[in-house]
């Protein structure tokens, strides 16, 4: 995974230093056979300097892929890049940091837990180790507690750290699992079960 990483960390310093646009984030799933690459730039809505983008992009991946052993990817895989404006990169950076935080104080709170997982910038999961404390905690009302928790930290850590005003329209949607559906269902993996 750490090779994973710092090959996705070479390739968007690749990307940047040849063509002048700025990547907030490059996601490889190697279960899905996909690289998803989000640029930020100041006109989204210029749909041919964009689509130039595109075509630069997916060059220097293709160029990129065989000179990186770790990666494991290959010219078949669905390249597709996705572009934000700075202001959302700016506020989506604030989303994860009040998620994170949120996710740190419910997991310490709750150990008997599995995982919490953001998904999105709006979104978590929570993790049970088996399908039946899954049903359990949706039967007798802990999923509802957990979620109720999860809405007031989350309201917390938005005031904390950047005040309410800046996500004034930002709720967080909370959605339950099973570490046992995972494995049986995702192959385990988190990057299956979210796409």
């Amino acid at each position: 995974m750490i090779s994973q990483q710092l090959d996705m960390l070479k390739l968007k310093y690749r990307i940047q230093d040849e063509i002048n646009i700025s990547i907030a984030e490059i996601f490889a799933y190697k279960e899905l056979r996909s690289l998803s690459v989000i640029a930020v730039c100041d006109n989204i809505e210029d749909e041919t300097q964009n689509k130039q983008y595109e075509k630069e992009v997916k060059k220097i991946i293709k160029r990129f892929i065989p000179e990186t052993h770790n990666i494991g990817l290959n010219l078949f895989w669905n390249i597709s890049l996705h572009f934000i404006s700075r202001q959302d990169q700016e506020k989506s950076k604030a989303l994860y940091a009040v998620l994170d935080t949120t996710v740190k104080k419910i997991m310490a709170k709750h150990p008997e837990l599995f995982s919490l997982n953001r998904c999105n910038e709006d979104e978590i999961y929570v993790f049970f180790y088996t399908d039946n404390e899954l049903m359990d905690a949706l039967e007798n009302g802990k999923a509802q507690v957990l979620e109720n928790e999860l809405q007031q930290a989350f309201e917390q850590a938005k005031s904390e750290l950047y005040g309410n005003s800046y996500f004034e329209e930002d709720n967080l949607f909370v959605c339950f699992d099973s570490k046992q559906n995972l494995d049986t269902n995702y192959s385990g993996s988190f990057e299956v079960r979210f796409s």
